[in-house]
């Protein structure tokens, strides 16, 4: 059977559905990347905002329209949207044969060949240790791994606790068998993923262990860059610090969503009160660290006072990233009951102001950076530019971060192969350079 596989969402859903690939072709299915040419279309739903489940309602309106044209001959729907939404799925798109929640994703191949109307999204979970492995889906020597599902916070925005199960953390030799792997696959850039990272370990020993961790990855041959993404607040020990200063495969890089610095609205989204005083101990024991946090404007509540608040935070200038997210109301979350809520007009201005300030803030951490060198990851030429490369540093995740246009020849750059940039000027968010 030709499948066509669309995963849809975060990194960890990408992450997921390069798992469920590897299931595909194990089973003996042909994978395609064109629709049109598939028996069959697999869907890898997110569900966090309201955004990401326009876009899984999106893809899955088009499949059902090739399905009644008599393209696609079955629909598979899976992940956090049919754990959500199984009942809505089924009564707006009966065309869907197949649904299968987060805890029934290790089966998906197997439902292939399923001829029967068939629905399971009893228990939440993951495809955490994909036993099949995983077929990349980037040409480039970047990945994400996983190291832990589910969450065991309770965020009053949040739905992932009853999409995903409690926290399970994988074990350390676990993590390190698939790293061994990925870097003997060419993959020289490994960034760490999961609802919460900096938790990890503690589920099955009492203790953090993603210190450890860290430094196992860090003695990999073949790995050059290592990331640490998706940080929590409480978690985030001097021991992590050191590790990421001292580690030299380890990037000098934290992602850590704050969500607010307002205490009393943080008490509101049921997240820690510290958002402050973290920034302040991690620039204190690591200065050279840059730092990635995100942001929601709206939440209910949230006030004129609130949010002055949270702009002066962001003009003090520690964050190398700021992500901005209206609130997104989900009649399942906590947050959907409280009073009182925003305007959705308000919550857009606020976000766009935010993104102003901190707009102003990169401006003049780029301009620090005139005249320096750094190493960079080239990633492929830049369309309708001559000689134009576009590449990222150590300080710059892939996809959600700004990027580094480079300048040089087709000798000196290709996609893949890490090179020295000066850089010479900014564009926006970006930086320019030229490779020497």
């Amino acid at each position: 059977m030709k499948v066509c596989l669309i995963a849809l969402g975060c990194p960890k859903n990408i992450v997921e559905g390069e798992g469920i690939a590897a299931q595909i072709t194990k089973a003996g299915h042909v994978l395609t990347t064109d629709v049109k040419d598939a028996t069959a279309a697999i869907v890898h739903t997110c569900s966090f905002i309201n955004d990401a489940k326009a876009e899984s309602w999106g893809v899955i309106n088009r499949l059902v329209h090739l399905r009644r044209s008599g393209t696609l001959s079955k629909i598979i729907v899976c992940g956090c949207m049919a754990q959500e939404l199984k009942h809505k799925l089924r009564k707006s798109a009966p065309e869907i044969d197949i649904i299968l929640g987060t805890g029934q994703l290790h089966n998906v191949a197997n439902m292939l060949a399923k001829d029967n109307v068939f629905t399971s999204c009893k228990s939440p979970g993951g495809l955490l240790e994909p036993i099949h492995g995983r077929i990349l889906s980037s040409d480039l020597p970047c990945a994400y791994i996983r190291i832990a599902e589910g969450c065991n916070h309770k965020c009053a925005f949040c739905v992932i606790p009853s999409l995903r199960g409690p926290y399970i953390s994988r074990s350390i030799a676990s993590v390190v068998r698939e790293a061994e792997a990925l870097a003997g696959a060419g993959i020289t850039e490994l960034n760490i993923a999961a609802q919460d990272t900096t938790v990890f370990g503690r589920d099955r020993s009492g203790k953090l262990s993603l210190v450890k961790l860290l430094g196992r990855l860090n003695a990999i041959n073949g790995l050059r860059w290592i990331r640490l993404m998706y940080a929590y607040p409480n978690t985030v020990t001097d021991s992590l610090l050191d590790a990421i200063c001292n580690l030299p495969n380890v990037c000098k890089y934290i992602d850590i969503p704050l969500q607010h610095v307002s205490k009393p609205l943080l008490r509101r989204m049921g997240r820690p009160e510290n958002a402050r005083s973290v920034i302040d101990r991690i620039v204190s024991r690591a200065p050279d660290i840059s730092i990635r946090t995100s942001f929601i404007t709206g939440f209910p509540g949230e006030n004129d006072q609130d949010f002055s608040q949270l702009c002066d935070f962001v003009k003090e200038g520690w964050f190398e990233h700021v992500g901005v997210f209206e609130y997104s109301d989900n009649i399942n979350a906590r947050a959907h009951c409280m009073r009182p809520q925003v305007h959705v007009k308000t919550a857009k201005i606020r976000r766009r102001e935010l993104m102003r300030v901190q707009k102003v803030v990169v401006k003049r951490r780029n301009g620090v950076r005139l005249g320096q060198e750094f190493d960079v990851l080239i990633e492929r030429p830049i369309e309708g530019k001559h000689n134009l490369w576009r590449g990222r540093t150590s300080f710059q995740a892939p996809e959600i971060d700004s990027i580094i246009e480079c300048k040089g020849t087709i000798r000196q750059a290709a996609a893949g192969r890490f090179v020295r940039v000066r850089v010479t000027s900014d564009s926006g968010l970006d930086l320019c350079g030229d490779i020497i």
